[in-house]
């Protein structure tokens, strides 16, 4: 449509019409020109990867796969994109800007959960991430181990601010780089924390994780 559109202003501009207005025709051919290559978005493919990949079973097909490469192994983690499109959305972004690349496992609960994404090496945020609002979805649950979710603030910490309940919001709401895995079931995170996804391929790697540990790159694709 759009390139006979084209072809209908070149037609046009080939009659007798004024110097302005075939200034006007050809920057309008410029505009159409552009929006047609920014109307195409690339597609991540799996690359070196897809014999990594090939084998992972998806909950969704169309969920998206973040290869996590640690200096003890490689995992991959099923990125739940229909029902937790924002937290994902904020995880390829974290991911796209490099915010985990050389970060550190910063703590391992026995039995409990890995946690890592810390870059600063000292526990700090980076303060130039919009801090994620709380989402949660009845289906996804902390149901098992390898479950991924986004590490926020605590609300023990609100015990002694002049608005506690303000206070415990604000706290569920600062999700921004730090992430967990959990070793095993974890219903007491449910509603509390936000889980975006589950590892899907080399939870073993995930269980031999120690605090030290570092990750050196991820990258998200998506299987053809």
């Amino acid at each position: 449509m759009i390139l006979a559109y084209i072809q209908n202003v070149m037609i046009a501009s080939s009659l007798p019409i004024s110097r302005f207005g075939r200034i006007i025709c050809v920057l309008c051919i410029s505009v159409l020109l552009a929006a047609c290559g920014g109307s195409e978005v690339p597609q991540t493919t799996p690359g070196p990867f897809a014999e990594f990949v090939k084998d992972i079973e998806l909950s969704n097909q169309s969920d998206p796969i973040a290869i996590v490469e640690t200096d003890v192994g490689t995992f991959g983690i099923e990125l739940f994109n229909v029902q937790m499109p924002t937290s994902v959305a904020h995880f390829v972004k974290n991911v796209s800007e490099q915010r985990y690349e050389n970060s550190l496992v910063y703590n391992v609960a026995s039995g409990f959960a890995a946690y890592m994404g810390d870059k600063s090496g000292a526990l700090k945020e980076p303060g130039d991430v919009t801090p994620l609002s709380l989402e949660t979805h009845p289906d996804i649950k902390h149901d098992a181990a390898g479950i991924v979710g986004f590490v926020h603030e605590t609300g023990s910490r609100c015990t002694t601010a002049p608005n506690p309940e303000e206070c415990a919001k604000s706290a569920l709401n600062s999700a921004k780089t730090f992430f967990y895995v959990t070793l095993n079931a974890q219903p007491s995170l449910d509603n509390v924390y936000a889980p975006f996804g589950r590892v899907a391929k080399g939870l073993e790697i995930v269980r031999n994780l120690k605090k030290g540990n570092k990750i050196t790159k991820i990258t998200v694709v998506q299987r053809q």
